[in-house]
């Protein structure tokens, strides 16, 4: 296994994986980022702003398997006063 920073052509690859998992979880339901049109476009997202990345998690033969991303939570300001 190996890992690299998300790209454009992995956007659909790594919805599906995701949406896959939340619904073999039963969490395919409304409010879940499982109908949130944002999933097309994870690399929207995390190549805008060096605070940000997503890494993929690919096995040995370069088929992404998953992946994690990390970002400033802009909501969380609020928890920290």
């Amino acid at each position: 296994m190996h890992y690299r920073i998300i790209e454009p052509k992995d956007n659909l690859i790594l919805a599906n994986i995701i949406r896959d998992n939340l619904k073999a979880n039963k969490l395919d339901i409304p409010g879940t980022v499982y109908f949130d049109e944002n999933l097309n476009n994870l690399s929207d997202f995390y190549l805008a702003s060096p605070q940000r990345a997503y890494f993929i998690a690919l096995d040995d033969n370069d088929n992404i398997i998953g992946g994690i991303g990390l970002a400033e939570l802009g909501f969380m300001r609020h928890f920290q006063r």
